[in-house]
């Protein structure tokens, strides 16, 4: 892709030949539409089929699992490609951590859009951070759009606040405490590997 030089498209649509020079620990994508699917390459299984770990959005609990598929499940009919990491050369010391990080999350249902999606799973793998570049994409899209509510917001709670200081005040502790209950259960729910 000329506009993405971070990627390189392998296999276009329903075309699943694998290049000689992917490897297992490798990270792949697919393009879904206006997203990625990210997967670690594992190699070929019993079968002959070219396999992938990730988070399997038509597992069967409905709510995401780390999880085996073939490669041509995970494209799901998509092109998809080698995701190359700014400073990460594919090395076979890399690949192999990358390998024993994806096995590790085998079985892993703790999946978030925003906080531990396939994409953070994969660049675990492959450098040990977690991140999702489309996720740091969409937030710096729509920061200007935040900090605009958020100024609208103060604006409203300081001229609630000359007119009624306790309703105001109570509704706001009632918010913060709402948002400070929901981001410790979540942190206590979902520890890192």
């Amino acid at each position: 892709m000329a506009e993405d030089h971070k990627h390189m498209v392998l296999a276009p649509k329903n075309n699943y030949f694998v290049p000689s020079i992917l490897k297992p620990g490798m990270a792949l994508f697919a393009l879904r539409g206006i997203y990625k699917h990210f997967a670690i390459y594992i190699g070929v299984n019993d079968y002959g089929q070219d396999c992938v770990i990730h988070y399997n959005d038509n597992s069967v609990n409905g709510k995401g699992r780390v999880e085996f598929s073939t490669l041509e499940q995970f494209a799901n009919g998509c092109s998809w490609g080698i995701k190359n990491y700014e400073g990460v050369e594919y090395t076979d010391q890399v690949c192999r951590d990358s390998l024993e990080r994806a096995f590790a999350c085998l079985g892993e249902e703790q999946y978030h859009i925003i906080l531990n999606n396939c994409e953070h799973i994969a660049s675990w793998c492959v450098t040990g951070i977690s991140r999702s570049e489309q996720v740091e994409e969409r937030i710096a899209q729509l920061l200007p759009y935040i900090n605009k509510a958020a100024e609208l917001g103060w604006n409203i709670i300081k001229d609630s606040f000359k007119k009624n200081p306790i309703f105001t005040t109570v509704i706001c502790t009632g918010v913060a405490l709402i948002l400070t209950s929901y981001v410790s259960n979540y942190f206590r729910n979902n520890k890192s590997n």
